[in-house]
């Protein structure tokens, strides 16, 4: 037995070709790059590796400068030394240079690396939730820390 056919409307018809001819949706970049007046803001949304070209996204910069990394799904040792060799290698026209959200171990190597021309505004840490009793990330801002030595901070949740 033959299987009938059944007449598509032509008002369906119309509608499926247009949501064929729609474009795809946007794909974030990886970096966002975005200039007010003299301060650059480059937003990450990818992972912090070696794939992150700094020289190409930091290139031509002046004035002031903030890295926010509080999109990155993850990071590596090789990614986090690229970063923080790039913000070493910076020109004196860019300046001031913040990290914001960053990883613990680039917190480490920018401390380590003694540049006083790059600030950590905040951090990723792995925190423990009493009330929920889980462990989690929390972003903690150096600013608004009084006594440091009351934090414990513990192996981060994130694979950094």
């Amino acid at each position: 037995a033959a299987a009938s056919a059944v007449a598509v409307p032509a008002d369906v018809r119309a509608l499926a070709r247009e949501l064929g001819a729609a474009p795809a949706a946007a794909v974030i970049d990886d970096v966002e790059k975005t200039v007010d007046g003299d301060l650059t803001r480059v937003r990450v949304h990818a992972r912090l590796s070696s794939q992150l070209r700094w020289n190409r996204v930091l290139d031509g910069l002046e004035g002031s400068l903030v890295i926010d990394l509080s999109d990155i799904p993850a990071s590596d040792a090789t990614g986090i030394g690229n970063l923080e060799q790039a913000l070493r290698s910076l020109p004196p026209e860019v300046s001031p240079v913040e990290v914001e959200a960053a990883p613990l171990p680039l917190v480490e190597r920018i401390l380590q690396g003694g540049s006083r021309r790059v600030r950590v505004v905040s951090v990723v840490v792995s925190a423990f939730c009493p009330a929920c009793a889980t462990h989690r990330p929390a972003t903690l801002r150096i600013d608004q820390l009084d006594d440091l030595s009351l934090i414990h901070i513990s192996e981060p949740t994130r694979p950094y």
